[in-house]
């Protein structure tokens, strides 16, 4: 009875998964099975963990990816395209729409399919661009999503079919396959006073080692030959962890005060 339910709240969707979606559990399913679980287990927890689901986030409406990578791609250009930075190396203010050097241009150079309007949407929404009268500049050269609802979700899963990806290729023989970079480091006795310190410090070289990752795809991007093959390939970097209580912030000390008698 339980996997009859299970099975009309699928047919109940109001659309098909799509292949990132497809992709995910499928490849989710095969890690477990290599490292020993039966398919019977497999689908028995896939099914627990269906039932928890809140039936309102299968209405959460679903993001476009591709104008999503495409608004990150637009600020990749405007930190690394020579045209489009002053005698410091640093962006210029740009116009949102018109001919020559715009966000409008930018985001056609991309992909001239796409919607241009939603594509600068997501710059100016997620406040990526500060105002300067009729123009704009980047306030930063990473486009966050975090807390914008369906398009954190779209990349969410995004990055995990990525890492999906990289760890069903690094199981296969190393003889015969070459490995693609999967490597971590993890402590288990850091105390959790640390953790702000430890943020602060993996985002400010995570920034660094990933804008030089950035620069490095855009010059292999600038140097191919017309109709050469291409691929999408990158790098992430994350952050390991378990959740915990924060620690109580601490309360100064109240004087006590004699009473005299």
């Amino acid at each position: 009875m339980r996997r009859l339910q299970a099975r009309r709240r699928v047919r109940a969707a109001p659309s098909a998964p799509d292949i990132h979606v497809r992709e995910a559990a499928t490849r989710f399913v095969r890690v477990l099975a290599r490292w020993g679980c039966t398919p019977q287990h497999i689908g028995q927890e896939v099914l627990r963990a269906c039932d928890l689901v809140p039936r309102s986030w299968a209405q959460t409406t679903q993001a476009a990816v591709s104008e999503m990578s495409a608004a990150a791609h637009v600020l990749t250009l405007w930190f690394q395209d020579p045209a489009y930075l002053d005698s410091r190396g640093n962006p210029q203010p740009l116009k949102l729409w018109g001919q020559g050097r715009s966000l409008e241009a930018l985001a056609r150079r991309v992909d001239p399919k796409l919607d241009v309007k939603k594509v600068l949407a997501f710059l100016v929404r997620r406040s990526v661009l500060r105002r300067l009268g009729s123009r704009y500049l980047p306030r930063d050269r990473v486009l966050m999503f975090r807390g914008s609802g369906p398009p954190y979700h779209a990349r969410s899963l995004r990055t995990l079919v990525s890492m999906l990806r990289t760890l069903e290729h690094n199981s296969r023989p190393q003889h015969s396959t070459p490995g693609w970079y999967e490597v971590y480091a993890v402590n288990a006795r850091v105390p959790v006073s640390a953790i702000p310190a430890f943020d602060r410090w993996l985002r400010r070289h995570g920034n660094r080692l990933l804008e030089q990752a950035d620069g490095k795809l855009h010059g292999y991007e600038r140097k191919r030959r017309k109709g050469q093959r291409t691929v999408r390939i990158g790098a992430g970097i994350y952050r390991i962890g378990e959740e915990h209580e924060p620690l109580p912030r601490n309360r100064p000390a109240q004087r006590r005060i004699r009473r005299r008698k």
